[in-house]
Protein backbone atom coordinates (compact mmCIF):
# COMPACT_ATOMS: atom_id res chain seq x y z
CA UNK A 1 0.00 0.00 0.00
CA UNK A 2 1.44 3.39 -0.86
CA UNK A 3 1.02 5.89 1.88
CA UNK A 4 1.07 9.48 0.78
CA UNK A 5 2.34 11.68 2.92
CA UNK A 6 1.65 16.03 2.71
CA UNK A 7 3.53 18.42 0.69
CA UNK A 8 6.30 19.49 2.54
CA UNK A 9 7.51 23.28 1.25
CA UNK A 10 11.16 23.22 2.08
CA UNK A 11 12.97 24.83 -0.45
CA UNK A 12 17.14 23.21 0.29
CA UNK A 13 18.86 21.11 -2.05
CA UNK A 14 19.61 18.52 0.73
CA UNK A 15 15.99 17.93 1.28
CA UNK A 16 13.48 18.47 -1.01
CA UNK A 17 11.58 21.62 -2.07
CA UNK A 18 7.43 21.12 -2.08
CA UNK A 19 7.28 17.46 -2.84
CA UNK A 20 4.28 15.35 -3.57
CA UNK A 21 4.84 11.82 -2.50
CA UNK A 22 4.84 8.87 -5.66
CA UNK A 23 7.52 6.39 -5.66
CA UNK A 24 10.11 5.86 -2.84
CA UNK A 25 13.37 6.83 -2.94
CA UNK A 26 15.60 8.75 -0.50
CA UNK A 27 16.04 12.38 -0.68
CA UNK A 28 18.99 13.18 1.13
CA UNK A 29 22.05 10.99 1.77
CA UNK A 30 21.12 12.44 5.68
CA UNK A 31 18.60 9.65 5.63
CA UNK A 32 15.58 12.26 6.65
CA UNK A 33 16.64 12.62 10.49
CA UNK A 34 18.62 9.52 10.50
CA UNK A 35 15.62 6.92 10.96
CA UNK A 36 16.40 5.35 8.05
CA UNK A 37 12.94 6.25 6.42
CA UNK A 38 12.44 6.49 2.59
CA UNK A 39 10.11 8.48 0.83
CA UNK A 40 8.03 7.99 -1.75
CA UNK A 41 8.68 10.92 -4.31
CA UNK A 42 8.15 12.52 -7.74
CA UNK A 43 9.54 15.53 -7.38
CA UNK A 44 11.63 18.49 -8.95
CA UNK A 45 12.61 21.44 -6.69
CA UNK A 46 10.60 25.04 -8.22
CA UNK A 47 13.25 26.82 -6.94
CA UNK A 48 16.52 25.03 -7.98
CA UNK A 49 17.72 23.58 -11.20
CA UNK A 50 17.90 24.98 -14.15
CA UNK A 51 15.05 24.37 -16.64
CA UNK A 52 13.08 22.41 -14.29
CA UNK A 53 8.84 22.93 -14.95
CA UNK A 54 7.85 25.46 -12.31
CA UNK A 55 5.62 24.71 -9.91
CA UNK A 56 1.69 24.17 -10.74
CA UNK A 57 2.99 24.77 -14.50
CA UNK A 58 2.11 21.81 -17.48
CA UNK A 59 5.02 22.28 -19.91
CA UNK A 60 3.92 20.97 -23.96
CA UNK A 61 5.91 18.37 -24.57
CA UNK A 62 7.79 18.11 -27.53
CA UNK A 63 6.77 16.38 -30.84
CA UNK A 64 9.15 13.49 -29.82
CA UNK A 65 7.58 13.47 -26.18
CA UNK A 66 4.33 13.04 -28.40
CA UNK A 67 5.27 10.70 -30.65
CA UNK A 68 4.30 6.45 -29.58
CA UNK A 69 7.56 4.65 -30.00
CA UNK A 70 7.35 1.48 -31.97
CA UNK A 71 6.41 -1.56 -30.58
CA UNK A 72 9.49 -3.04 -31.60
CA UNK A 73 11.58 -4.62 -28.37
CA UNK A 74 14.86 -2.48 -27.98
CA UNK A 75 17.84 -4.56 -28.51
CA UNK A 76 19.84 -6.17 -25.47
CA UNK A 77 22.03 -5.23 -23.38
CA UNK A 78 25.06 -4.34 -25.04
CA UNK A 79 28.66 -5.85 -24.62
CA UNK A 80 30.30 -4.84 -21.34
CA UNK A 81 27.00 -4.25 -19.31
CA UNK A 82 27.28 -4.82 -15.15
CA UNK A 83 24.45 -7.17 -14.00
CA UNK A 84 23.22 -6.70 -10.26
CA UNK A 85 21.39 -9.65 -8.94
CA UNK A 86 19.16 -9.87 -5.44
CA UNK A 87 19.20 -12.86 -3.98
CA UNK A 88 16.49 -11.64 -1.73
CA UNK A 89 14.10 -11.05 -4.12
CA UNK A 90 15.13 -13.52 -7.09
CA UNK A 91 15.96 -11.20 -9.65
CA UNK A 92 18.51 -9.80 -11.93
CA UNK A 93 18.90 -6.33 -14.28
CA UNK A 94 21.90 -5.55 -16.15
CA UNK A 95 22.92 -1.66 -16.43
CA UNK A 96 25.08 0.24 -18.39
CA UNK A 97 28.79 0.59 -17.09
CA UNK A 98 28.16 4.13 -17.02
CA UNK A 99 25.79 4.04 -14.59
CA UNK A 100 25.94 3.66 -10.73
CA UNK A 101 24.83 0.88 -8.55
CA UNK A 102 23.71 3.19 -5.78
CA UNK A 103 23.45 2.46 -1.96
CA UNK A 104 19.85 2.43 -0.03
CA UNK A 105 20.76 5.07 2.45
CA UNK A 106 18.43 3.75 4.73
CA UNK A 107 15.51 2.99 2.36
CA UNK A 108 13.63 -0.48 2.83
CA UNK A 109 15.34 -3.46 0.91
CA UNK A 110 12.20 -3.64 -1.46
CA UNK A 111 13.67 -0.60 -3.42
CA UNK A 112 17.19 -0.88 -5.64
CA UNK A 113 18.51 2.61 -6.51
CA UNK A 114 20.69 3.60 -9.99
CA UNK A 115 22.08 6.58 -11.83
CA UNK A 116 23.38 7.35 -14.71
CA UNK A 117 25.32 9.99 -12.43
CA UNK A 118 26.92 9.85 -9.00
CA UNK A 119 24.14 11.41 -6.34
CA UNK A 120 22.65 10.29 -3.36
CA UNK A 121 19.60 11.70 -4.14
CA UNK A 122 17.28 12.44 -7.12
CA UNK A 123 17.58 16.43 -6.59
CA UNK A 124 21.39 16.12 -6.39
CA UNK A 125 21.50 15.08 -10.05
CA UNK A 126 21.82 17.67 -13.20
CA UNK A 127 19.47 18.32 -16.01
CA UNK A 128 20.98 15.76 -17.84
CA UNK A 129 20.49 13.15 -14.49
CA UNK A 130 18.14 9.84 -14.59
CA UNK A 131 16.71 7.82 -11.64
CA UNK A 132 15.35 4.57 -11.37
CA UNK A 133 13.77 3.15 -8.36
CA UNK A 134 13.24 -0.74 -9.00
CA UNK A 135 10.65 -1.59 -6.22
CA UNK A 136 9.05 -5.31 -5.15
CA UNK A 137 5.87 -5.11 -3.80
CA UNK A 138 2.90 -7.43 -2.60
CA UNK A 139 -0.30 -7.66 -4.74
CA UNK A 140 -1.25 -5.85 -8.07
CA UNK A 141 0.92 -3.43 -10.28
CA UNK A 142 -0.15 0.04 -9.23
CA UNK A 143 -1.36 2.22 -12.51
CA UNK A 144 1.35 4.62 -13.67
CA UNK A 145 0.37 8.13 -12.74
CA UNK A 146 0.61 11.32 -14.14
CA UNK A 147 0.25 12.49 -17.78
CA UNK A 148 0.90 9.45 -20.41
CA UNK A 149 3.07 11.00 -23.71
CA UNK A 150 3.57 7.30 -25.39
CA UNK A 151 3.93 3.84 -24.37
CA UNK A 152 6.06 0.54 -26.03
CA UNK A 153 5.37 -3.23 -25.64
CA UNK A 154 8.58 -4.85 -24.26
CA UNK A 155 9.01 -8.98 -23.87
CA UNK A 156 10.58 -9.34 -20.55
CA UNK A 157 11.06 -12.97 -19.49
CA UNK A 158 8.78 -14.04 -22.52
CA UNK A 159 5.72 -11.95 -21.17
CA UNK A 160 4.59 -8.78 -22.82
CA UNK A 161 5.21 -5.21 -20.63
CA UNK A 162 4.07 -2.05 -21.39
CA UNK A 163 6.56 0.19 -20.65
CA UNK A 164 4.98 4.59 -20.91
CA UNK A 165 6.71 7.51 -20.23
CA UNK A 166 5.09 10.67 -19.52
CA UNK A 167 4.99 13.42 -17.14
CA UNK A 168 3.59 13.86 -13.21
CA UNK A 169 3.07 17.51 -12.32
CA UNK A 170 -0.46 17.44 -10.27
CA UNK A 171 -1.67 21.05 -9.09
CA UNK A 172 0.56 22.02 -6.24
CA UNK A 173 3.25 19.84 -5.66
CA UNK A 174 6.82 19.46 -8.17
CA UNK A 175 6.40 17.93 -11.39
CA UNK A 176 8.97 15.24 -12.99
CA UNK A 177 9.55 13.58 -16.26
CA UNK A 178 8.99 9.93 -15.61
CA UNK A 179 9.05 5.87 -17.20
CA UNK A 180 7.23 3.22 -15.73
CA UNK A 181 6.74 -0.20 -16.22
CA UNK A 182 5.84 -2.93 -13.99
CA UNK A 183 6.50 -6.96 -14.38
CA UNK A 184 4.52 -9.71 -12.28
CA UNK A 185 5.25 -12.65 -10.95
CA UNK A 186 3.14 -15.14 -8.45
CA UNK A 187 1.76 -12.14 -5.89
CA UNK A 188 4.67 -9.82 -6.13
CA UNK A 189 4.64 -7.36 -8.59
CA UNK A 190 8.66 -6.03 -9.51
CA UNK A 191 7.74 -1.90 -10.54
CA UNK A 192 10.88 0.16 -13.04
CA UNK A 193 10.09 3.66 -12.09
CA UNK A 194 12.38 6.32 -13.54
CA UNK A 195 12.42 10.11 -12.94
CA UNK A 196 14.15 12.80 -14.78
CA UNK A 197 14.11 16.64 -14.09
CA UNK A 198 13.68 17.45 -17.76
CA UNK A 199 12.39 16.25 -21.13
CA UNK A 200 15.80 15.75 -22.54
CA UNK A 201 16.94 13.76 -19.81
CA UNK A 202 14.13 11.26 -20.12
CA UNK A 203 13.77 11.18 -24.07
CA UNK A 204 17.41 10.55 -24.42
CA UNK A 205 17.18 7.31 -21.83
CA UNK A 206 14.17 5.76 -23.38
CA UNK A 207 16.44 3.72 -25.76
CA UNK A 208 18.59 2.61 -22.38
CA UNK A 209 15.74 1.98 -19.97
CA UNK A 210 14.14 -0.37 -22.70
CA UNK A 211 17.11 -2.18 -22.87
CA UNK A 212 16.96 -2.51 -19.34
CA UNK A 213 13.66 -3.74 -18.36
CA UNK A 214 14.35 -6.11 -21.30
CA UNK A 215 17.03 -7.44 -19.51
CA UNK A 216 15.42 -8.08 -16.25
CA UNK A 217 15.14 -12.07 -14.75
CA UNK A 218 14.14 -14.00 -12.19
CA UNK A 219 16.14 -16.43 -10.69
Amino acid sequence: MTIVAPTIPICRLETFCSVTMRFRMPISSRAVGGIGLALLVTAVVACGPPGSTPSGATPTPSPFGMRTPSDKTPASPSTGWNTYTSATWGYSVSYPATWYNLPNSGAPDTDKYFSNENVSAPLQMTNAGIWLTIRTMSGACPPPQGRIDGEAHLTVGGRSVTRTYGYFGPPGAESGWTIDAAVTRGSRCFTFGYFALTQPARDNNLDITGRMITSFQFL
